[in-house]
């Protein structure tokens, strides 16, 4: 497995286990009030979770698979830019929150594109 498709699997899993069974903690590294947040925040981390596994045991599959793994995730991370620009558009998030759930999200776009090419 490459380098980036490994990173992002276990960035995903790291994720989505931590929002799961911490979701208060993991609200505040993306700076939003824990109290508003534990219940999608359990949410985002199965989806996060489903996804780094989904890609982690692909690396043993044909590309196909691995590619449908990547392209399934960067979809999720395009679809969470759209919704924090529209969330900041809209008042409802601050920069710092919307600095690091985007970032992140952009982050995690790259790191597929960068899989996909390997």
């Amino acid at each position: 497995m490459s380098f980036p498709v490994t990173t992002l699997s276990l960035l995903r899993t790291a994720v989505g286990l931590s929002s799961l069974i911490l979701p208060a903690q993991t609200s505040r590294l993306f700076y939003i009030p824990p109290s508003d947040s534990s219940i999608l925040a359990r949410l985002f981390g199965s989806r996060d979770l489903v996804l780094g596994l989904y890609l982690y045991l692909s690396r043993t599959d044909d590309s196909k698979t691995r590619r449908t793994a990547l392209l399934l995730g960067m979809t999720v991370d395009a679809i969470d830019v759209l919704s924090t620009v529209a969330c900041v558009l809209q008042g409802e998030l601050g920069w710092e929150a919307a600095t690091a759930a985007g970032g992140g999200a952009i982050a995690a776009i790259g790191l597929g594109w960068w899989g996909l090419s390997k």
